[in-house]
């Protein structure tokens, strides 16, 4: 039986009110609706009605668990930010690229490494424990993750999935990657995700354009792409983590001049 996708997140405006006539084409949380209904993707907004969430991934995860305990335990289960993401494909294509992967929890994979600062607590040492990469996105990005229901679950409820003493979604996964990467995987060549923050490149790639500059728009038989040149693929889902929202809507809005 082929497997359901689910793709969850959470918002503190509620869809309505992001979908409005005078809201930016760059506006947080627009072109992520606007593709979402572009590619038939039925997205859950996890907040509870009416109240106020702080988003963080703290929220997003424990939201998320609630919600993957009430699936079958096969179906997909696809986690993202909101407000700075927009998708590219269909569920088909997040399913089957989904399931090329050897792992059954699929971690979305960023240039830059994300020091953890947690309750005076800082976990900059995983930065040197990470295995070689096959690409310059190299470490855990918490803005999404993908995964069979039952394998997020008990991810997510192991008692050594957080860090001891911390409550950092982030560094939940890079912990987790590193003790676990028989269980779970990074998407080291965006398959499914591409974050686009590239600060610290000069420093860490220094031999590598920014990563916009490897970025285009085609057209394919499916419809206009987002085309990463440095790894000849097209990623299922855009993340303009980092400030870069007004990039990735550049690029969506590019997609639909194009359509």
């Amino acid at each position: 039986m082929t497997p359901q996708v689910h793709i969850v997140t959470a918002s503190d405006l509620p869809f309505e009110r992001i979908m409005v006539a005078d809201r930016s084409p760059e506006g947080y949380g627009v072109p992520m609706l606007e593709s979402c209904q572009h590619f038939n993707i039925p997205l859950e907004n996890l907040s509870p009605t009416g109240d106020k969430v702080i988003y963080e991934g703290t929220t997003l995860l424990q939201l998320a668990a609630k919600r993957t305990a009430e699936l079958p335990p096969d179906d997909i289960v696809l986690v993202t930010d909101c407000w700075d993401v927009f998708f590219c494909c269909d569920l088909d294509e997040i399913r089957d690229k989904f399931l090329r992967f050897s792992t059954p929890v699929v971690i979305s994979a960023e240039t830059n490494f994300f020091v953890v600062e947690d309750e005076g607590h800082v976990h900059g040492h995983y930065r040197h424990i990470y295995p070689k990469s096959p690409s310059r996105w190299q470490y855990a990005n918490a803005s999404g993750v993908i995964g069979r229901a039952k394998a997020m679950l008990a991810m997510w409820e192991a008692p050594d999935f957080w860090i001891p003493g911390t409550k950092s979604s982030q560094g939940a996964y890079h912990h987790w990657f590193i003790k676990h990467g028989d269980t779970a995987s990074l998407d080291n060549r965006c398959e499914v995700f591409l974050p686009l923050h590239h600060n610290w490149d000069k420093t860490a790639n220094p031999e590598l354009p920014p990563i916009m500059d490897v970025l285009e728009v085609r057209m394919t038989p499916k419809g206009p792409r987002v085309y990463n040149r440095e790894l000849d693929n097209y990623p299922c889902s855009l993340h303009g983590n980092g400030g870069y929202l007004k990039q990735a809507a550049g690029l969506w809005q590019k997609m639909k001049e194009m359509a």
